[in-house]
């Protein structure tokens, strides 16, 4: 009895893996065959290997994030505070300003700026909450397409990717 329950578990975490994997397959070709437009091409897309690089948590992320926050606050939540403010600020000269183009749009971009400073230092707050989540994980997969621009030549590729834990591509190099 012990045996058959170790032999199906173990079943069962094969066709598991190999389902992740064909998931991580299918979301790299889905993003190599469509276009921005939302076409998609057929380019014969097969894969010829996946390899997992490592995983990527938040905590690997949050020294990055320390590095841009500015060192001259004494809290983060003071710096949200400024940031908050400086919004403020630009919304009353953009109601003075309206009518003067290069003014308005000098307060419009410096709005703009302190909007996602602010949503990073919330993202970082945020993140720091939740140190061990799994972000994303590396891969490295080659693969051979038929290039039409090539008049349908069989290429191999060799890219990297970092897909999320629900296998979106988040970018690749």
């Amino acid at each position: 009895m012990k045996k058959q329950f170790l032999l199906l578990s173990l079943i069962s975490l094969l066709l598991l893996t190999v389902s992740c994997k064909n998931e991580k397959i299918e979301a790299i070709s889905n993003h190599e065959q469509f276009f921005a437009d939302g076409v998609k091409t057929d380019l014969s897309f097969k894969c010829k290997e996946l390899k997992k690089i490592k995983d990527i948590y938040v905590i690997d992320s949050i020294n990055y994030c320390e590095s841009k926050l500015p060192k001259s606050h004494d809290s983060i939540s003071s710096y949200l505070n400024i940031l908050d403010k400086y919004i403020t600020t630009c919304d009353e000269l953009l109601n003075h300003y309206e009518t003067w183009d290069d003014d308005y749009d000098y307060w419009m971009r410096n709005k703009q700026e302190t909007i996602e400073q602010k949503k990073f230092v919330e993202n970082y707050i945020q993140y720091t909450k939740e140190e061990n989540k799994l972000l994303c994980t590396e891969y490295v997969c080659v693969y051979t397409i038929k290039n039409p621009l090539l008049g349908g030549v069989k290429q191999e590729i060799t890219k990297t990717y970092y897909i999320s834990p629900n296998n979106k591509i988040i970018k690749t190099k």
